[in-house]
């Protein structure tokens, strides 16, 4: 059974960052609508439909210009709420985020871990959380009564999250760390399929949503942009990860040109790949960084002291601030050489390679695979010495493996 871990501060004043997640998890409402102020159309009209008509209207819209079913939402039996504090709990989770599958089973697994990603994209109206007139709203229920009502119907004030915004996120995310990921490791062979130059006059990017193994057939950036126009779409959409479920993501454009940017492009080395990719990254941070916002707070320590703190305002923007202090080089990170995951390797000698647990399991691992070529080369008639020298390892260690005392040094089954 998990247990809540409780955290006590004087006040906001003196809190850390902290991030809930729903003690029973959360679901998909394929049918729940968006309501209230944030499913107004760009337009300014029919924010709150008032005939049938309106509302088909305003359904078409959505699916346009807003957010729209399915939706992400904490299930109605959630009871309470599980805090995490994500900066000093979790210093690898943007890196965890990026490597989501942005499927509805590879986000909802993510979800029920860490949480939703912002206090929510919209609020909706869902039928798990229409209530009869008797029906009290959950107390953790938004609004100042936990109501709303649309066309006669009473609901639990709930806040969702899109299976598109989600995506969205996730794909920025996994761009943006691809590239650095990229630039740490000087990978020239995957940077050349996202960076381009057009003579010495501009530079731009092409970033695709298939797997970085997948782009790796391509010859350069100008080849995966052609791979990626309409007309060729379909054969890219063949390496996503679920076709039918995660739509291909296309974006490229221009760092800099002699008509913008161009004190960046003057910075630059035409045909360089590095500083153009340092600066995408700078630019796709910062864009971030300006929109889920990260706040500074003073707080007072052990020995009431005043000490710089950032507060981020939700999982997105504390995610975002991760990143932005392992491009800085305040944190380090590194692959296991074993598993793949990240880890945080900022106290860690340069030397660190792999998790423990994963070296352990690969000793054991090569130990067993040894112990199985052994007997398999004995039962072949090979000599012991012949068996301990290809596997390195001492007659006697041999021996050991393949029978003990009664096994015979010509090999068993041989005179």
């Amino acid at each position: 059974m998990e247990s809540y871990t409780k955290y006590d501060y004087l006040d906001i004043q003196q809190s850390f960052f902290v991030w809930y997640r729903s003690d029973k998890g959360y679901f998909w409402d394929e049918e729940a609508k968006p309501g209230g102020i944030f499913s107004i159309s760009p337009d300014g009209t029919i924010a709150m439909p008032t005939s049938d008509e309106e509302r088909q209207l305003k359904d078409e819209r959505r699916q346009i210009y807003g957010p729209h079913p399915p939706f992400l939402l904490a299930v109605p039996e959630t009871t309470g709420f599980y805090p995490l504090r994500v900066l000093e709990e979790e210093p690898t989770l943007f890196l965890k985020f990026a490597d989501v599958i942005p499927t509805r089973k590879g986000i909802l697994e993510f979800a029920n871990k860490y949480g939703m990603l912002t206090h929510g994209e919209t609020q909706v109206f869902s039928e798990a959380y229409r209530l009869s007139e008797e029906q009290k709203p959950p107390e953790w229920s938004l609004g100042t009564d936990g109501l709303m009502k649309e066309n006669e119907k009473k609901y639990a004030i709930v806040f969702g999250e899109s299976l598109q915004f989600w995506q969205h996120e996730i794909r920025d995310m996994a761009w943006t760390v691809w590239v650095w990921e990229a630039l740490k490791e000087k990978d020239i062979d995957f940077l050349k399929r996202v960076i381009y130059w057009d003579g010495d006059k501009a530079v731009g990017c092409v970033l695709v949503n298939i797997p970085k193994e997948a782009l790796r057939q391509f010859e350069d950036a100008k080849e995966v942009q052609e791979a990626a126009h309409p007309d060729n779409a379909d054969y890219l959409r063949g390496y996503l990860p679920e076709p039918k479920e995660v739509p291909l993501s296309v974006s490229f454009g221009w760092l800099a040109t002699e008509y913008t940017n161009q004190e960046i492009l003057y910075r630059f080395k035409p045909g360089d790949l590095f500083l153009p990719a340092k600066y995408l990254v700078q630019s796709r941070i910062n864009k971030k960084l300006e929109k889920y916002i990260t706040k500074p707070r003073l707080l007072l320590d052990e020995k009431n002291q005043l000490r710089p703190y950032l507060m981020p305002e939700s999982l997105l923007a504390a995610m975002w601030y991760q990143f932005y202090l392992a491009a800085v080089g305040e944190k380090r990170f590194k692959r296991c050489s074993i598993c793949g995951r990240w880890e945080d390797v900022t106290e860690k000698t340069s030397a660190w390679t792999k998790h423990e647990a994963c070296a352990n399991k690969e000793r054991v691992r090569k130990y067993r695979q040894a112990v199985r070529e052994a007997q398999k080369l004995y039962r072949e008639g090979k000599p012991l010495e012949y068996i301990a020298t290809e596997l390195g390892r001492s007659v006697e260690w041999v021996k050991k493996q393949v029978g003990g005392s009664k096994a015979t040094s010509n090999g068993k089954g041989r005179s």
